[in-house]
Order: C-alpha cells, then sequence, then structure tokens
C-alpha cells in the first residue's frame, strides 16, 4: 500500500505539466499478479497521462548470494530481516517461498515483456546500484527527448502480462512448486494467466475432519499430475448481480433505480473437466466455474461466483430458498478449453 500510494503522490503532485516522469522501485513483483497490481494501479491515470513502462530485470538469480544479502540485514531493516520477531527458518521460508521461487518462475516471461532492460547489475553488489542509477539517467533523458520512445506502452505491457508464455518442451507457462508447500490447485486455462477452474480451495474446513481428509487425498493426487492438460468444457455464462451490497444513491436511498446498478460478477459455469474421480474434491466438484476476472465490480470477491452457482443450482433443483441474493442472467456460450494443472502457495 506504500508503495502504491506514493507512486500516485509522485503522479499527481506534477499537476498540469506537460511532461512527468516517474521513477518506481518495487521488489515485490515476483509474478504475473504482482505485476497486474502495478498495472490495475497505472490504469487509474491513463486517462490523462499517456503512461510508458520499462521493467528493469535480472540476467539471473542467485539463490545463495540473495539469501547471504537477506542474513546480513540488521534486524532494523525495513526488508525481509531476520531478529527477534523472525525466525532464520521462517526468514528463508518467506524468502524462498513468496520471492526466489515465484521470481524463477516468472523471470523468462519478464525478459520476454516489451522493451524490457535486462542486466547483471542485481547479482554485483559493488557496482549494482550505480549501474541501476546509470539506466535510470538514460530513461530519463531519453523520456524529455522522445517521450513515446521510452519503454512500451502500459496497453502493451497489460496485453504481455495477460498473455501465457510457451516454453520449449512445456505446454505453457506455469510455476513450478514443491507439491508440499501447495495451499490449493487449479487448472489455468491454457492462453490466458487470469483463468482457472479451482478444483482444490484453501483449506476453509476447520472441524470437518471428513472434508479435511478427503481434501488432502485429492490434494496430493492432483499434486502429482502438476502441469499435465485437461480438457474443460462450458456451456453457460452467468452474469449475477449482488442484491444484498447495493450502494446508496446521491438521497441516501440504497435501492437503486435500475438492476445494473448492483455489484455483479460473472463467471462460466463448468459442465465437465476430463479428471478421475480420485482428482475431484466433493464440496468442489459440483460448483466448477471460471469466474471472469473482467466483469467483477470493485469491491467484490472473486470467491463470490462460487456462492452464485450455488444459488443456481440450488434453485435448478427446484429447493425454495429463503432469499435470494443474486439476480442471475444466463447465456448460452459453449467453450472447449484446455487447462493445466497448476499448484499455487
Amino acid at each position: 500500500k506504500g508503495f502504491e500510494k506514493n507512486v500516485e503522490n509522485l503522479i499527481t503532485k506534477q499537476g498540469d505539466q506537460e511532461k512527468v516522469v516517474v521513477i518506481g522501485y518495487d521488489k515485490n513483483i515476483p509474478d504475473e499478479r504482482g505485476f497486474q497490481t502495478l498495472t490495475n494501479l497505472l490504469e487509474r491515470f491513463s486517462r490523462n497521462y499517456d503512461i510508458r513502462v520499462v521493467l528493469i530485470v535480472p540476467e539471473s538469480l542467485n539463490h545463495d548470494l540473495f539469501w547471504k544479502r537477506v542474513q546480513a540485514r540488521p534486524e532494523t531493516h525495513v526488508g525481509l530481516a531476520i531478529g527477534p520477531k523472525l525466525s532464520a527458518s521462517k526468514a528463508y521460508g518467506i524468502f524462498k517461498g513468496i520471492f526466489f521461487d515465484q521470481s524463477s518462475s516468472f523471470l523468462p516471461k519478464a525478459k520476454a515483456a516489451p522493451a524490457a532492460i535486462i542486466t547483471d547489475a542485481f547479482l554485483d553488489s559493488n557496482v549494482g546500484l550505480k549501474i541501476i542509477e546509470d539506466i535510470t539517467k538514460q530513461i530519463v533523458e531519453k523520456s524529455k527527448v522522445e517521450p513515446r520512445k521510452v519503454g512500451a506502452s502500459l496497453e502493451d505491457m497489460v496485453a504481455w502480462s495477460s498473455e501465457s508464455y510457451t516454453l520449449e518442451g512445456t505446454s505453457a507457462y506455469t510455476r513450478v512448486i514443491d507439491p508440499k508447500e501447495a495451499n490449493w490447485i487449479g487448472a489455468q486455462i491454457e492462453g490466458n494467466g487470469d483463468l482457472h477452474v479451482t478444483l482444490v480451495p484453501f483449506d476453509t474446513f476447520k472441524g470437518n475432519a471428513e472434508a479435511q481428509s478427503e481434501r488432502k487425498e485429492v490434494l496430493d493426487a492432483l499434486s502429482k499430475r502438476q502441469g499435465e492438460k485437461v480438457k474443460v468444457k462450458c456451456s453457460k455464462y452467468h452474469l449475477a448481480y449482488i442484491r444484498s451490497e447495493v450502494p446508496e444513491n446521491r438521497k441516501g436511498n440504497k435501492k437503486p433505480r435500475h438492476k445494473e446498478d448492483y455489484p455483479k460478477i460473472a463467471f462460466w459455469e463448468v459442465d465437465e473437466i476430463s479428471l478421475e474421480e480420485k482428482c475431484m474434491f466433493s464440496h468442489q466438484r459440483d460448483y466448477y466455474h471460471i469466474t471472469d476476472r473482467e466483469s467483477i465490480s470493485k469491491g467484490v470477491p472473486a470467491k463470490t461466483a462460487f456462492d452464485a452457482l450455488k444459488q443456481i443450482k440450488a434453485q435448478r433443483r427446484g429447493e425454495k430458498l429463503y432469499k435470494l441474493k443474486y439476480d442471475i442472467e444466463t447465456e448460452q456460450h459453449p467453450l472447449d478449453l484446455e487447462a493445466v494443472i497448476t499448484l499455487y502457495k
């Protein structure tokens, strides 16, 4: 949040100046999600500014070198540091699980980004910072003369971020993680890194020993198939308007005049997925879906799609519901897709 606020202040405080140069740095962008957080921030200003983006990407990563740097930090360091509040083992778990592994998986795609600057500066503790400073100065100088030739447009970067990155010998760009570290599993749609079918959700079944036992069995079975392709078939596209979360209008009336004023979320209902019984979690299998992330109103959690699909299925079975939380519109929208079994932390 602090990084986002700093970027926002740097942009807005420039007022109506003809040219604005913002050099931002954030080490916490280890994968597409981190980068998409950045582009979502920048898109707020895209109507008023011609935004150009330059990714400075390391040529390679060095596990031992980078971990030694973390170990050498004083306990008062603003970043990840070992101290009374964080043991060395826990710090290493954060370093490897959240940063290094995801950065390693993301690196090939990052190096292929439009107008990316690839450098070995990150590996050299002595002159690395000087190299980054020189690169920054070059960007600033070029932006003063030919601003439209600096980096890539925000639109191009957003398009690149949403693409699937194919490595030779693999079906699609996916992260590969230790199955022991997986917290949930999905089938990531090939060709679109934002779309997936959740196969095994986060563990929200505390107190339900039977569900937890089954979840672990399915998690283990799917973990062995990490990276394999499955076929996904859909036929219906649902648009769910959320009746319980109605924004106030100017008069303070909480009931909107039109249904379109309700917060909403849309998703495809999955009819079929090519998995055996042992790879299907009973608490999830009847509600497989693909959330259309571009459809989600601000503030609506993606998991709302699961709840909306439960209402749809209950109505389809003829159950009498005391209160309807969603107004549903459904279109026939057949899809035959391929997806990759992917583990997530």
